[in-house]
């Protein structure tokens, strides 16, 4: 990630599940509330929370890098959406 443009690491600090895995872990997690989840629904759930791990240390990767790189990480608006 060191080598990626500042723009990319922006992109990358930003970036975040789709509004359509989000709904999918709430539904999961309901079900899990519930009853024990089918086999295939904990597989769901566990690469989703995976992807979601994945999410947060390419995020936090970046965050840093671009701290490195003398952006002020503590504004938000940093991370907003040009």
């Amino acid at each position: 990630m060191e080598h990626l443009s500042d723009a990319a690491l922006l992109l990358l600090a930003r970036s975040t599940l789709t509004k359509e895995q989000l709904d999918e872990m709430d539904r999961l997690r309901g079900i899990a509330a519930e009853r024990r989840p089918t086999a295939e629904e904990q597989e769901r759930q566990q690469a989703l929370l995976r992807e979601y791990d994945e999410t947060i240390l390419r995020r936090a990767h970046a965050a840093m890098l671009l701290s490195s790189r003398g952006y002020d990480m503590s504004d938000p608006a940093v991370l907003k959406q040009p």
